[in-house]
């Protein structure tokens, strides 16, 4: 099997960390970005065997035409990791504009490009999804909405691209600091609380990810690497 891997929302962060350790392994990478531009040019001058391609996954209506440029670099993936996702305090009032933001970015997207990786030979997607769905919160409601719908969907989506494509999820929880300075003091009470007395590391994400793509009767399976925060 090719080694080519589309990472989503891959430019920073843990999509970023993510595409290095591919990378690292001798795979082809395609990193996908929406506004990240400046960042996504520096992976891809600094790493051999990689490519970026933009799009904003808010355009649900087009992600075949998205699906074709990623394509043209190396040919078609066989791996693919949903990772892209919008992050939004909720207002007082829940919106249509949040919901349908959250929801097409976090979920409708990913099922989408997932259908045009499977029905083109596609062989292995893992969702990255957040362990908070477990334990909703009024301030982020239409993103834990959203990312509970994409876990629910792992399931139906293994079902629906079975038998040659595998779907699998990983739901870490607190993992690297906010870069907003108004969800740091958040993060850190959250982080005093976990029953481990530690956040989840890269490195259990990148090992679960070579987990999961070696072990070929793995699919519609959640894991949760949160530390004990969800108990």
């Amino acid at each position: 099997m090719e080694k080519i891997a589309l990472i989503t929302g891959a430019a920073k962060r843990i999509g970023l960390e993510i595409a290095k350790d591919l990378q690292q392994k001798n795979w082809r990478v395609v990193i996908h970005y929406n506004s990240s531009e400046n960042e996504a040019k520096k992976f891809i001058e600094k790493f051999p065997n990689t490519a970026a391609v933009q799009y904003n996954l808010q355009d649900i209506k087009n992600i075949s035409q998205f699906y074709k440029e990623v394509t043209k670099p190396f040919g078609t993936p066989t791996l693919l990791i949903n990772n892209a996702s919008a992050f939004e305090k909720e207002s007082e009032n829940i919106s249509t504009t949040s919901l349908e933001k959250h929801m097409h970015i976090n979920c409708f997207a990913p099922i989408l490009v997932s259908q045009e990786f499977a029905k083109n030979g596609g062989r292995n997607i893992i969702n990255i999804t957040d362990a908070f769905c477990m334990k909703p919160s009024s301030k982020f409601f239409s993103y834990n909405l959203s990312k509970a719908a994409l876990n629910h969907a792992t399931k139906s989506m293994a079902l629906h691209f079975a038998p040659n494509c595998r779907v699998n999820a990983i739901s870490p929880g607190l993992v690297l600091e906010p870069e907003e300075q108004e969800l740091k003091e958040g993060f850190h009470a959250l982080a005093s609380n976990i029953i481990t007395k530690d956040i989840t590391k890269i490195e259990d994400i990148l090992r679960t990810i070579d987990l999961i793509i070696a072990t070929e009767s793995m699919t519609g399976h959640n894991i949760f690497l949160d530390s004990g925060l969800i108990f």
